[in-house]
């Protein structure tokens, strides 16, 4: 069974601003799944800054891997007392994959409050897996993919009759919980999941502005740019509920923001990303 924390792990090389990683294809969405790739260029980051946890990441895909060795390139941008912000460079047969910015912090005391509003939620066993939805209809809509094997997933709002449903708006909301270690000791391995989280869902908030119709059929749209603010611990929480708007999609762009909070109410990360929608027909095999 593929573990998270395996298959984020970099190893330090010769150079000691580089490290070395191999991407695995059980985290495989047609290619390697975008947040996978950025949680290897986190775990590079926390390798490179050495400080206790992260506070953000920035990044930028600029083209689809392989499965097969990488190489991570760090270079610290800047360093203080507490903090240090550095870049990950993820590179690829002389090609580049991804880069990031990544600020890394020490244990801070600091002012604290937390006014966000909680989506209005149950627990997570208060709603049926995705595999039993499609069970109870007697189909198996489930993608080939093996990510999707990675998590188990419980959303809130379900429509069976996709075709038959009027439009609606294009948000998302799931409990989520990673199957093969739901929570890490390190801070910045548990940080993957939250990075992870808020990726995956960008697209499917799009899905129900286009219920009724074959949109979704017609189009995909790889992550181009995403954005991770963590400010809190979600190593107590195993189950992870996200909350994903697309509010916006012109152009071929889709504008995506997210939430994600911790079984006790906390939010603990938000941020969002950029979408490039192109027809299925032009998507890599």
């Amino acid at each position: 069974m593929a573990r998270l924390d395996d298959d984020t792990a970099v190893t330090a090389t010769s150079d000691d601003d580089a490290y070395t990683a191999t991407l695995s294809p059980d985290w495989a969405i047609w290619g390697p799944m975008g947040g996978y790739i950025a949680a290897v260029a986190l775990r590079a980051a926390g390798a490179a800054c050495r400080r206790a946890r992260p506070a953000s990441f920035s990044a930028q895909f600029h083209g689809v891997a392989d499965f097969a060795p990488i190489e991570l390139r760090t270079r610290l941008l800047r360093t203080t007392r507490v903090a240090t912000s550095v870049e990950v460079d993820i590179v690829q047969n002389d090609k580049s994959v991804l880069r990031a910015t990544v600020w890394g912090v020490d244990e801070l005391d600091g002012v604290e409050h937390h006014t966000a509003i909680r989506p209005a939620m149950g627990s997570p066993l208060d709603y049926p897996t995705i595999d039993e939805r499609f069970a109870q209809q007697a189909v198996n809509k489930r993608s080939g993919y093996p990510f999707w094997d990675r998590l188990q997933q419980r959303p809130l709002d379900w429509v069976d009759d996709w075709d038959n449903t009027p439009p609606g708006d294009p948000t998302a909301d799931s409990w989520n919980r990673f199957v093969d270690a739901e929570t890490f000791d390190d801070a910045w391995t548990d940080a993957c999941r939250l990075l992870i989280v808020n990726d995956i869902y960008a697209w499917v908030a799009v899905g129900p502005a286009h219920r009724g119709s074959d949109t979704m059929q017609r189009f995909y749209a790889p992550t181009i740019e995403l954005t991770t603010r963590f400010v809190g611990d979600a190593r107590d929480s195993a189950w992870l509920f996200c909350h994903a708007e697309a509010p916006a999609a012109a152009n071929g762009i889709v504008v995506h923001r997210g939430e994600v909070w911790t079984e006790s109410g906390q939010l603990d990360a938000l941020g969002g990303s950029t979408l490039l929608s192109r027809p299925l027909a032009q998507q890599p095999t």
